[in-house]
């Protein structure tokens, strides 16, 4: 069975390189309207075109850091100026931090913070209460085994994923039914 999201309107965050590149490929063959979004605008400009030859998909883009309030609400506004709705948020753009607890630069322990936690739980935030009116919406969070196990060297980034594991679990009993 294909997948098709025709007519379907996607936010990917971290779209322009790796998983999220991935995710935001497959949802344009399957023909959404894809909204990427990371921090490097020539990155994000190269990837909708090559996505929009390859693909003949309905793509654009929004440079911006989803660690920054005022760059993801530009995000959602963008979305929902070129594509009147938004359909599906997929939480992807991630930090990993590898420095033990007793010396990560504090900065690092808010980037990782902000990036991996606060604004899938933010951009989740915006999105929701347009699919609610709607009736219908999928939000997808990426996490890591690193939430349910604690390893060495990456305690801020087990605690971030964590987080959004338990945001997710909450959210799930919200939203039931």
């Amino acid at each position: 069975m294909e997948l098709s999201l025709s007519g379907k309107v996607a936010i990917v965050t971290g779209g322009s390189r790796g998983i999220g590149r991935g995710i935001a490929t497959a949802m344009a063959a399957a023909g959404a309207k894809v909204m990427i979004t990371s921090r490097n605008e020539e990155t994000c400009a190269a990837t909708v075109e090559e996505l929009r030859s390859s693909t003949g998909g309905d793509l654009a883009y929004v440079a911006g850091h989803v660690g920054k309030t005022e760059d993801m609400q530009r995000v959602l506004d963008a979305t929902l100026e070129a594509f009147g709705a938004i359909d599906v948020l997929v939480n992807n753009a991630g930090v990993e931090t590898v420095d033990m607890a007793a010396v990560i630069d504090p900065v690092d322990v808010r980037t990782a913070t902000r990036v991996n936690l606060e604004a899938p739980m933010v951009l989740t935030r915006y999105a929701l209460p347009g699919m609610l009116e709607r009736g219908r919406g999928h939000i997808v969070y990426l996490s890591s085994i690193a939430g349910s196990y604690g390893f060495p060297s990456m305690a801020t980034y087990c605690a971030t994923k964590a987080g959004i594991n338990g945001f997710v679990a909450a959210l799930r009993l919200e939203l039931k039914g």
